[in-house]
């Protein structure tokens, strides 16, 4: 993060602070002491969370045989780990429900895109050979977190950051490249000093950081790499391109993530057949 960025986001946007029920939840992974039934309990105490909590376990993204009508038994099944980012995507998408729309900026199909991201980037953790510093978990928050700089920037610019969208509507640019060229940054750079706002792992903040490039960045990190094929490969998916998705994976990129290309085409596969039961 360059200190160049700093100054010019200074006084421009305000980082917000992670959601209160998902600080309670981490708190409460940390404590040796504390039980699996707490942290359902936990949300629990939160009606409309605990609700939107138990829609999202019941999704088939989670194939569970039976459903689950307590957050107690949640906890038990997808163990306390998934549950967390079950809540950090309920809480999140709850912290910023009230920003106003645009014209080619649609909270729920960002939303969409965000979730299948992090779907993608978990599944392909698990098959990658690559030794990489991250867990399935923490690529899933990667995808979940990849693009919050733009609802950010949509909260804090809601005159100014129309104008992107405008420029990408009319340009044929990408939003990066608007957002850099109007605002002077981008929703990449923000979205990393949310996330490291929020504590999160260094590795988490440099995916979400570098998702867009440069190109060395992408090269030199394996899970930025993972991150940035999962989000092309999520796009791709949510235009209903499912061959342009596999195609996704080259020769060098299956080399440097060390998945197979076979698995891959059929992870891509099943999140395509999945993705249409996203909850939001």
């Amino acid at each position: 993060m360059s200190t160049l960025t700093d100054r010019i986001i200074e006084g421009k946007v305000t980082i917000p602070s992670i959601p209160i029920i998902v600080q309670k939840v981490n708190a409460l992974l940390q404590d040796e002491n504390a039980g699996i039934g707490e942290i359902g309990r936990l949300i629990a105490q939160d009606a409309p969370m605990a609700t939107k909590v138990l829609r999202i376990v019941n999704s088939a993204h989670y194939g569970l045989r039976e459903r689950i009508i307590s957050l107690e038994h949640a906890s038990a099944v997808l163990g306390t780990r998934v549950l967390r980012n079950i809540v950090m995507q309920a809480g999140v998408i709850e912290r910023f429900d009230h920003v106003h729309e645009e014209a080619g900026f649609r909270l729920q199909t960002l939303w969409r895109h965000s979730i299948l991201c992090g779907q993608v980037a978990q599944s392909l953790r698990t098959i990658s050979g690559a030794g990489l510093e991250l867990s399935a978990d923490e690529f899933y928050t990667c995808g979940l977190l990849h693009d919050l700089g733009q609802v950010v920037l949509m909260e804090n610019m809601p005159e100014r950051y129309p104008l992107v969208m405008h420029c990408v509507r009319m340009r044929k640019v990408t939003v990066h490249e608007a957002e850099q060229k109007i605002l002077g940054f981008t929703h990449a750079e923000i979205g990393a000093r949310v996330a490291h706002r929020w504590g999160l792992p260094e590795g988490v903040v440099s995916a979400i950081q570098y998702h867009h490039g440069p190109d060395d960045e992408i090269e030199a990190d394996p899970c930025v790499g993972l991150v940035a094929l999962a989000n092309e490969v999520s796009r791709d998916l949510l235009e209903g391109d499912v061959e342009r998705a596999i195609g996704r994976l080259t020769p060098e990129l299956s080399s440097a993530l060390g998945i197979p290309e076979a698995r891959f085409e059929s992870e891509v596969n099943s999140a395509a057949e999945t993705m249409h039961e996203i909850e939001v």
